[in-house]
């Protein structure tokens, strides 16, 4: 299985959030404000997100705290059956 990076968490949760978010407020009836999230979310949290993605195989070691640990078993664990 892949590793569960800082990296890799971090994109899990931007995109539950963002999805979540613009669910409720389509929900709520709400337009321009869904809207403005997703050109947000689509433009600048896409773009940085990407930049990040170009360090996770890179061959110089920058920011290796982003993706070199793998918390898969510190979620694993409490989340398995006994």
């Amino acid at each position: 299985h892949p590793k569960l990076t800082v990296y890799r968490l971090l994109v899990i949760l931007i995109t539950l959030g963002f999805g979540v978010s613009k669910a409720v407020l389509s929900y709520q009836g709400r337009t321009i404000v869904p809207i403005t999230l997703e050109w947000f979310f689509g433009t600048g949290v896409f773009l940085l997100l990407y930049w990040l993605g170009l360090y996770e195989s890179n061959l110089i070691g920058l920011m290796p705290y982003l993706f070199t640990t793998d918390y898969s078993s510190n979620i694993k664990g409490p989340l398995s059956p006994p």
